[in-house]
């Protein structure tokens, strides 16, 4: 069959032609969920209408593969497909079914980048939202502060005006230029 021998490099008779082979056939079937129906029969209880049809999706919904590929149990399934640069002929000529694994492992790969890249930036968030908060505070702070050293001015300068009076006052009291009291001393 030629999907088999395009594919896998296999040439097996149209007569050993299988839908559902065993390991050692060297081949397996991947089928799309909607189409799974055309390989749950062997050919040799098939009819004429299940013979077009397979026909009709060879190479669409139905196509040759690697048993190790389809493999449930994980033996030799790799959970990481080959995530090398494929070229364009790799490309052309790669299986759906590998092109459906290789996009869903390079999906779960962006997903967990995603996932990653949210938690960076909640944590971003978060020492975002501290600092912001400590600069309130310290701004806060800061404006108590210029609040308080006004207040200390006004004080300190009522303070000097009414010490000046007292000094003024004792000196027009006091007899005699040698006990005058100075301010600087």
């Amino acid at each position: 069959m030629p999907m088999i021998d395009e594919r896998l490099g296999l040439l097996v008779a149209p007569n050993s032609v299988r839908l559902q082979p065993s390991a050692q056939d060297g081949y397996a079937w991947s089928v799309t969920k909607s189409k799974e129906s055309l390989i749950q029969t062997s050919l040799s209880n098939g009819s004429v209408g299940l013979y077009r049809a397979i026909r009709e999706e060879l190479g669409r919904s139905l196509e040759a593969v690697s048993p190790r590929i389809l493999r449930q149990d994980g033996e030799e399934h790799s959970t990481q497909p080959d995530t090398r640069r494929l070229s364009d002929n790799e490309t052309e000529n790669e299986s759906f079914t590998a092109i459906i694994r290789r996009l869903e492992h390079e999906n779960q790969e962006l997903r967990t980048q995603l996932a990653r890249a949210r938690e960076e930036s909640e944590q971003a968030r978060r020492h975002y939202q501290d600092w912001e908060a400590k600069a309130c505070r310290l701004a806060n702070d800061n404006g108590i502060a210029r609040v308080s050293e006004r207040r200390l001015k006004s004080q300190v300068s009522r303070m000097q005006r009414a010490v000046s009076g007292a000094v003024r006052l004792l000196e027009d009291h006091t007899p005699g230029e040698s006990s005058r009291i100075s301010l600087e001393e």
